[in-house]
């Protein structure tokens, strides 16, 4: 029940996907050692069923959209100068963008990067790749994109190594990887070097409910609602950590805030959360 209903706000939300293959390990430092060869053991715990979400950026194109893609594409494939083959491939990705054809997007926006191999590109194409990787339902994909993700913000942090909020994402991308607990530390040390980075508190706290670690999710996302007191996300989370802790009157009351900070035109999230409330009263 949980998991359908959560499934559907996040397609309605577009909240990040990942949650649903993140690896099914505890975070908790108690619960992080190392073998005798090195490697970081971890503790599983077994956390809420996976399912496949079917993203809107697999839904087919518009005639009308179908159209100036093609024109672009045409116009692209016949440049021979590359400044304007840089605006056409930064056209075809804002196109993409705008129909949610995540994957594409970020293709034409790392095409940019090659073409104008600036610090503002590469960032522009990792921003790109982050969120094909967020709504990417396969995990094999998910590794691949991650892939890209962490080559543009790397180069990005050579020369702006103060970029917090890139390494907060890289670290997301690398709990996806073989190696999930070398992103979970990472995480950590963003909030050491910034307690109050929103992308490692986000993340961290997805991962807590993922391994049903209801109350440290709860910090997490207590947090996020204290920063910004206008997102409706955080105290979604937390309403819903609540609820499967069974403090009903603490869930009522925080998802009774995230309803109140939505726009009359989320009716699909209104009517998720009138669900979770009814079945909780």
């Amino acid at each position: 029940m949980l998991q359908t209903r959560l499934l559907l706000l996040l397609s309605a939300a577009s909240i990040i996907a990942v949650l649903f293959f993140l690896p099914k390990v505890v975070v908790d430092d108690e619960n992080v050692t190392m073998d005798k060869d090195g490697e970081t053991k971890i503790t599983e715990k077994k956390g809420p069923n996976t399912m496949g979400l079917d993203p809107s950026h697999t839904q087919k194109l518009a005639p009308e959209d179908r159209s100036i893609i093609n024109k672009l594409k045409e116009k692209l494939k016949s440049s021979a100068n590359i400044e304007k083959s840089a605006i056409f491939a930064d056209s075809l990705a804002s196109a993409f963008q705008s129909v949610n054809k995540l994957d594409s997007a970020a293709k034409y926006a790392g095409l940019v990067a090659s073409y104008k191999d600036t610090e503002e590109n590469w960032q522009k194409a990792g921003n790109a790749y982050y969120e094909a990787f967020k709504f990417s339902m396969s995990p094999e994909k998910a590794t691949l994109l991650g892939v890209k993700v962490r080559n543009f913000y790397e180069k990005v942090l050579l020369r702006s190594p103060d970029k917090v909020d890139l390494k907060a994402r890289i670290a997301v991308t690398l709990t996806a990887s073989q190696n999930p607990m070398k992103g979970i530390l990472m995480l950590r040390d963003v909030l050491n070097e910034n307690p109050d980075n929103r992308e490692a508190l986000y993340n961290l706290g997805l991962m807590s409910m993922k391994t049903g670690q209801y109350r440290k999710a709860i910090q997490r996302f207590g947090r996020l609602a204290v920063l910004d007191e206008n997102d409706y996300e955080p105290y979604f989370y937390l309403g819903m950590s609540y609820k499967e802790l069974g403090e009903k009157d603490s869930a009522i009351q925080s998802l009774g805030r995230a309803r109140e900070r939505l726009g009359e035109s989320e009716v699909e999230l209104i009517r998720t959360i009138d669900d979770y409330l009814k079945e909780i009263r």
